[in-house]
């Protein structure tokens, strides 16, 4: 905390003494209150929903809405099967679904956007992340076809739910539902205690965002 607070203020310093007018700080995971020496700044609030994998898995599954159960149960009697990839060449499949959910999105009349959300995030970026082991790779397959994919983050306890890909006709097959469920319960066997399932964007998705991430036991 005061190595990061000191590093902001000999930012400013630096930022003073070149002229600039404006310093802007984005942080995420940055639990510590900024004291930006009594200059006038707005800060805003990200919010973001975030599973706790703490305790037993009966309590996890409680804070999930039946309809996730239900709809996994109907994806497995569809046949889908759930796999995770040690392969980095579900990197260019992920890319393919995201392209499939954005079209799909558009479709519906939600505006155009990137899935590539965070500054700097790009497919090179994803790669190093699986190449250094911080990224797991979660999907859902239907008769050996890859309909559904989840790439996640994780590092300690934490993991963060960073894009999902999702094919026209997964949808259908129950397969979001399923892929959240299993990756869910692997990751909190495996001692994860924190599932971040990222922020909400200011447009017509929000509410249904806000649905979908509470109803996998998001708060």
């Amino acid at each position: 905390s005061d190595l990061i607070k000191k590093c902001i203020k000999e930012l400013i310093n630096w930022a003073r003494y070149h002229d600039y007018t404006n310093l802007i700080i984005k942080s995420r995971d940055y639990p510590y209150l900024i004291d930006l020496d009594g200059l006038p700044f707005n800060q805003e609030i990200k919010e973001e929903y975030i599973i706790d994998l703490k305790g037993a898995w009966t309590d996890v599954q409680k804070r999930m809405k039946k309809s996730i159960k239900e709809q996994t149960r109907k994806a497995i009697r569809s046949g889908l099967t759930f796999h995770e990839s040690r392969s980095p060449d579900a990197i260019e499949k992920l890319i393919t679904l995201l392209e499939e959910t954005k079209a799909e999105r558009i479709s519906m009349g939600y505006k155009r956007y990137s899935y590539y959300y965070i500054q700097f995030l790009n497919k090179g970026v994803l790669y190093k992340l699986f190449k250094n082991k911080i990224a797991r790779i979660f999907y859902v397959e239907d008769n050996s076809n890859i309909i559904c994919i989840l790439f996640c983050l994780v590092y300690n306890s934490k993991a963060y739910a960073l894009l999902i890909g999702t094919s026209k006709e997964a949808y259908k097959l129950r397969a979001p539902a399923f892929i959240w469920y299993n990756a869910i319960e692997r990751l909190k066997h495996e001692g994860i205690e924190y599932l971040n399932l990222g922020g909400l964007p200011n447009d017509s998705s929000r509410e249904n965002l806000i649905f979908a991430k509470t109803s996998l036991g998001g708060e």
